[in-house]
């Protein structure tokens, strides 16, 4: 069989084992498999800033273009999508376990967020907000529950919907103010009050 010498590690290997491509400035026309992965993974790291940062000015060029594509290819193979993403899962299904219960560890603030979101979606409520504007929203009250002048992290503020659920309020932050478990539970949904700042 015919055989070739890498012009990278400089031995004689099969042809099927190489790589074949454009001569380069310097001349080496065939890297055998191996060697060019090792090549083009120290080429991905010592450019990839540069990539990304011209990927990112041209994804700001044409995002509206991007956006619409990828709206409209996640629309026509959105079966397609849902079947990929669930054999990756059942592939990798002890490692995306691990991972999920690593982040919920290191993530309990995010947790107790995203599962008051998930409470407020079951009752149908109108509007949202993000972590970060809730974040943001306890700043604002120093951390300090208003009711009973408590701070975190004696305390751990919770959501409360001025205007409730029950009584036709909206989920979106101007309706939200943070409430201590026990000053929550006990203005419940009886009274629309928002509590001043001590």
């Amino acid at each position: 069989m015919e055989t070739k010498i890498c012009s990278q590690c400089k031995k004689e290997k099969l042809i099927s084992q190489f790589f074949y491509r454009k001569p380069s400035k310097d001349g080496h026309s065939a890297y055998c498999k191996e060697c060019y992965k090792k090549y083009d993974k120290v080429r991905y790291y010592r450019y990839k800033e540069k990539r990304l940062a011209k990927d990112y000015k041209r994804y700001l060029e044409k995002k509206d273009i991007i956006l619409k594509q990828n709206k409209e290819y996640y629309r026509k193979n959105k079966d397609k999508i849902y079947e990929r993403h669930k054999r990756y899962k059942e592939k990798r299904r002890d490692d995306y376990k691990k991972w999920h219960k690593n982040w919920r560890i290191k993530n309990p603030k995010k947790l107790s967020f995203w599962s008051g979101q998930h409470q407020t979606r079951k009752k149908n409520a109108i509007g949202s907000y993000t972590f970060r504007e809730w974040e943001l929203l306890k700043k604002q009250y120093s951390y300090t529950c208003p009711r009973c002048g408590k701070k975190e992290p004696e305390i751990k503020l919770s959501q409360d919907h001025i205007k409730s659920l029950n009584k036709g309020g909206t989920n979106y932050i101007n309706n939200i103010q943070p409430l201590c478990l026990r000053c929550n539970s006990f203005k419940n949904d009886r009274f629309t009050k928002k509590y001043k700042q001590k």
